[in-house]
Formats: structure tokens, sequence, C-alpha cells
């Protein structure tokens, strides 16, 4: 990846972005600030955490919400599952899916949630025989999660 990483205190933040070595990744501006801010705004969950076939979606600002050892590396090994939704300030809407995505834990090497949820690699992306290769990046909507599941032939389980 080529690109400027800034850490300023407590924010990360990641800048001009190239993925370099994945050609044909799927790579639709989901993280502009004027649509982090419409987001906020009206409060639709955004992809904050995935294990396994589970994705976890808050409504708070994603640099704010946290879990158990999200600033650890190797995620994997260490992090914890978000932390529960307060009713009466944010909520956090656990889902299942199936499709053929990969995590992060599985293509790349010490990274934290921290900073997957900073947009410096995707959640999931398609496994390699797909083309072209789609990626899913935190702060992401439901919706859009739900559109490139879909895409890649998989399927989003609700209640």
């Amino acid at each position: 990846m080529r690109g400027r990483l800034y850490i300023d205190k407590d924010k990360i933040v990641v800048a001009s972005a190239v993925m370099d070595g994945f050609p044909g990744w799927e790579t639709e501006p989901s993280t502009t600030n004027e649509s982090k801010e419409e987001e906020r705004m009206t409060n639709l969950p955004v992809l904050c955490y995935v294990r396994d076939n589970w994705a976890w979606f808050t409504t708070l600002p994603l640099e704010d919400q946290w879990g158990d050892d999200w600033d650890d590396v190797p995620y994997q090994h260490n992090a914890g599952y978000p932390y529960s939704s307060n009713p009466n300030s944010w909520e956090l809407t656990k889902i299942a899916w199936d499709g053929p995505f990969i995590e992060p834990s599985e293509w790349t090497k010490g990274i934290s949630v921290r900073f997957i949820n900073a947009g410096v690699v995707p959640w999931l992306r398609t496994v390699t025989y797909i083309e072209p290769i789609i990626t899913i990046f935190a702060g992401i909507t439901l919706f859009g999660f739900r559109k490139r599941i879909e895409r890649a032939g998989g399927h989003i389980y609700l209640r």
C-alpha cells in the first residue's frame, strides 16, 4: 500500500491510500468527509467490526466505537467484540453473512481494528478468483454492505 498515514494524538487519518498488488479492486469512494458527516447526522449504522461470518454496525461515529484491545496487533488474536450499545445514546447491530470473502487476518499481518476502521485495509475482500475483487471497508452502511455481499453471490441474514 502506498499512501500517507498520520497519527495525531488519538486520531488516525489515512490520506491518498492506494493499494498495490491488487489489480481489479473495486473501490467506490465510500468515506468522504461529506458522506461521513451525512451518516453521522442521520445515525445510519456503519460497519465497525467483522469476525468470522458476523458483522457489527454502530450508530456511533466510527472513531468513537471501541472494543477490548482494538489497538492491539494482530487484531485476530487480541481484539474483542465491540462494546455493547446504550439504547439512550447509540445502537449496535450484529448480522450474519456468507459469501466468498476473506478477512484481513487471511492476507495481512500485524494490523489492529483501529487501523482497519481508519481505512488502511478493508474488513472484507473477495477471494482472488472472483473479478473484479470487491472490497468492504469500515464505515459502509448496512445497505452498502448488503449490496456488496450480494454482488459477490453472498447473503445477509437478519432476524
